[in-house]
């Protein structure tokens, strides 16, 4: 179970630390070096300190995620149970939905200590790298030694990471699961007869993604450059806490919520969008919050003092600055999304049905290799999804824009 979550979970976080490293000068390093600091002295003393904000935010993310997962669990966890199976057992099983309200209340304790932590470490120092001088400068190349090392490091966390999709493939392409492993492709003709499915998980994510990925931008510029005394706290916790409930009981709220006139969205494909733009809106408002705290707040007086008002500030010169942290939570949501279960289970229609219920359905049917076809094909359209992404954002960096 911890192998499968930490699989699962480091590329969200490594995104967001991504984005944040790529916001730092490479004139810090070589300042450093110029005044006899050694690559391991730059890193602990000036780049790490620097990326703190990104780095407690992907922890957080991380950790809020694990909390609150339920799709691993309850495929491959067996007797061990977690709050969120447990939680979906009492509902399922028993109709105890006291129980569930306490199994539900018993992971927002950890998520707030754990913001607490969060926003001590983070509050300490000032984070800003970005201050509208741009340098063309490239990053200090690495040693024969260094190179060597984290080819090592990512061709041994990498084979992993094949060596289960590896699986994963094969048995697609396996008469049956487990007993006949002799290749077809009979599998993949199923999986591509389920158009519908499959179109209405990419039309789904992609809605969901994209209004996740301006909404966080949003809140995260609004909770770091206005202030309104503790409401700014308030705010940074209220985006936060939706990481921490499981998919489970936002699936059940959205239905209580939106079963009745005038907002009856149950059933529909609205109600599965607002769901998963909700669930993925702390995994974006933390990569937007380490973005924007590393914008001189100069730039923004800059602009305003040559006329320029607070949309047009807003529009012009912030929003194309955070555009690594736009790509990097519309990514993250849309991998999030295409592959969520806990809350489209309660929320899909014989209309709205999505992979991820397709695959639930042949997993409990004992149909293996159809389940590893569909899975294939979805991890196919997350894997078009990051090169797309990457191809948009290239290879350059906010300071040779």
């Amino acid at each position: 179970m911890w192998l499968v979550q930490t699989v699962t979970f480091f590329p969200f976080a490594y995104l967001v630390i991504r984005n944040v490293l790529e916001s730092i000068s490479p004139n810090l390093e070589y300042a450093a070096a110029n005044l006899g600091s050694t690559k391991w002295q730059t890193f602990w003393k000036v780049i790490f300190p620097l990326a703190r904000p990104g780095v407690a935010g992907a922890a957080l993310l991380a950790a809020i995620s694990c909390l609150a997962d339920f799709g691993n669990p309850v495929l491959i966890a067996g007797n061990y149970a977690v709050l969120p199976t447990e939680a979906y057992m009492q509902i399922t099983g028993w109709y105890n939905l006291p129980a569930a309200a306490v199994l539900a209340t018993m992971l927002i304790i950890p998520t707030l200590i754990l913001f607490i932590v969060q926003r001590y470490w983070v509050s300490k120092r000032v984070y800003t790298t970005i201050v509208g001088k741009s340098s063309s400068l490239r990053r200090p190349e690495p040693s024969k030694a260094e190179r060597y090392l984290v080819n090592a490091f990512c061709l041994l966390f990498g084979g992993l990471i094949l060596l289960i999709y590896g699986t994963l493939l094969w048995g697609a392409f396996s008469k049956v699961w487990g007993a006949d492993w002799s290749l077809t492709t009979k599998n993949f003709a199923y999986a591509f007869s389920q158009g519908k499915e499959i179109g209405n998980s990419i039309k789904f994510s992609i809605g969901a993604s994209l209004l996740c990925a301006f909404l966080s931008i949003i809140t995260a510029y609004i909770v770091q450059r206005y202030s309104v005394g503790a409401m700014n706290s308030f705010l940074d916790f209220l985006a936060t806490l939706p990481g921490a409930i499981p998919g489970v009981f936002l699936g059940i709220g959205y239905i209580l919520a939106f079963n009745t006139p005038p907002l009856a969205l149950t059933g529909t494909g609205t109600i599965i969008i607002l769901a998963l733009l909700f669930w993925n809106l702390p995994m974006g408002y933390r990569t937007g919050t380490a973005a924007i705290q590393q914008l001189d707040r100069c730039i923004e007086k800059a602009s305003m003092n040559l006329g320029a008002g607070n949309f047009y500030t807003f529009t012009r010169i912030i929003l194309p600055l955070m555009k690594t942290a736009f790509f990097a939570t519309f990514t993250m949501a849309f991998l999030r999304s295409i592959t969520n279960l806990s809350i489209t289970i309660f929320l899909y229609s014989s209309k709205t049905v999505v992979g991820t219920i397709s695959i639930l359905n042949l997993v409990n049917n004992a149909k293996w290799s159809w389940a590893a076809a569909m899975t294939s094909v979805l991890i196919g359209i997350a894997l078009v999804t990051l090169l797309i992404s990457q191809k948009l954002l290239g290879k350059e960096n906010l300071f040779t824009d």
